[in-house]
């Protein structure tokens, strides 16, 4: 994925924005080095919830949580910023949604390449999607509501 988005900023068409999961991140993370070799510009976007935040959405998360984490939760504790930096990149990481905003207009002003760490809560982004599906189901079959 970094790599490939890296491609895209070769390319020279315009800005490049890259949303990412941690776990991708860590699988391409050597692809940064091209940003610097190459003079190249990509605003990474960084949804960090420590680990496969995506398969808390399958049935599976809710049966044996101990396993669960192990085989799909994959915690790995890492911090982004020191393989950024060393890659010559700048890290911000953000707390709230001013920050968020302002993270990414900066990024995309200073060029080169750029990183913007959102921290998230795996289970907390599972409570908050189900929420939303609640709601736009409503709005869209208003007799047919499900709850899940």
């Amino acid at each position: 994925m970094v790599s490939s988005a890296l491609g895209a900023s070769a390319a020279g068409t315009g800005p490049v924005v890259l949303v990412i999961g941690d776990i991708s991140l860590y699988h391409d993370l050597n692809g940064l080095l091209a940003a610097g070799r190459h003079d190249l510009d990509l605003l990474v976007v960084l949804i960090n919830n420590d680990g496969g935040g995506i398969f808390s959405f399958l049935p599976q998360a809710e049966a044996g949580a101990a396993e669960f984490e192990l085989l799909f939760g994959t915690p790995h504790g890492l911090d982004f910023r020191p393989f950024v930096e060393g890659y010559g990149g700048r890290f911000v990481r953000v707390a709230d949604w001013p920050g968020f905003a302002a993270a990414v207009a900066d990024g995309l002003a200073r060029g080169g390449l750029q990183v913007v760490e959102v921290p998230t809560e795996r289970a907390r982004n599972v409570v908050l999607h189900r929420d939303v599906w609640r709601s736009v189901s409503a709005a869209l079959h208003p007799a047919a509501v499900r709850v899940a």
